[in-house]
């Protein structure tokens, strides 16, 4: 059994406009060769850095089209809740697991290999699907889902009102015999939501 954990990450910069990236990473039910003797701090249940790729762009066919600018997996650091050896299974991959996890928990640093997605709203969607449909063997985390169920709510509000509030401040041309106020006006952003769509 695999799990799909995600989520957003911010830049940590100065700047005004933070960017970041949405990133992915699996938990698996059993404890592959090599792992046990893995450093200390790194997650004992996840998918390592390259059979992270392989499983994203060839089992999941996340990045296949993506082949001018291919993403590579990054390291990143979770907190999860851990017993003393080891971070505690999510909700999902505990109930495939015969372990009894009483011991008292503590939150604990772990190293996990993750994978960068480039176009978030729509792989998402596709990762959704196949883990409903397609696989027994895949199943999303509940962080993934949350993430999925915002995608989709964000999607409904572009598509009802068929335009992003921005404020943009300008000054209005006076007309014949009409004072016109400056002020802020709402602009339609039509080409960012084909974007949206198609990504």
């Amino acid at each position: 059994m695999k799990i799909l954990h995600g989520t957003w990450i911010p830049q940590t910069t100065n700047e005004f406009k933070n960017g970041g990236g949405f990133f992915l990473w699996v938990e698996t039910d059993s404890l592959l060769k090599g792992r046990r003797k893995t450093k200390q701090h790194r997650h004992p249940r996840q998918l390592l850095s390259d059979e992270l790729q392989t499983f994203f762009e060839q089992k999941l066919g996340v990045g296949k089209n993506n082949t001018n600018n291919k993403p590579s997996t990054q390291t990143k650091y979770f907190i999860l809740p851990s017993t003393p050896d080891s971070p505690k299974p999510s909700i999902e991959l505990a109930r495939y697991l015969e372990e009894d996890f009483s011991e008292a928990l503590e939150w604990k640093l772990w190293e996990i290999d993750c994978y960068p997605l480039k176009t978030v709203i729509k792989s998402l969607n596709d990762l959704h699907f196949l883990c409903q449909y397609q696989s027994n063997e895949i199943q999303l985390g509940a962080d993934l889902l949350f993430w999925y169920h915002y995608s989709q709510h964000l999607k409904q509000i572009i598509l009802k009102d068929h335009y992003i509030p921005s404020l943009k401040y300008r000054e209005n041309i006076i007309s014949k015999g009409k004072k016109k106020r400056k002020g802020l006006k709402y602009i339609r952003v039509l080409n960012l939501l084909v974007k949206l769509m198609n990504s």
